[in-house]
């Protein structure tokens, strides 16, 4: 599976390596052997959904979709 990270103190999307655990700890590769466990209140982490835009851009959770050029759709996993 393939994951993005949103840092909410930065306002960006992660551009370090991260290892998300099965147990929802998420880690960041600091150098050589060295993880950190990253603070899960200053980030959200986002699934992608395995398919791609009419660009080709990934699609991930929590993207809002324009369908028709009418409607916006948030995806999103789980319950509705």
């Amino acid at each position: 599976m393939r994951y993005r990270v949103w840092c909410k103190n930065k306002n960006e999307w992660e551009k370090d390596d991260c290892f998300l655990l099965p147990n929802g700890t998420l880690l960041f590769h600091q150098h050589r052997n060295n993880f950190v466990e990253a603070n899960m209140n200053n980030h959200i982490v986002e699934q992608a959904t395995g398919v791609n835009d009419k660009k080709g851009v990934l699609i991930y959770e929590g993207d809002v979709l324009l369908v028709h050029d009418t409607t916006e759709y948030e995806v999103c996993f789980g319950a509705y």
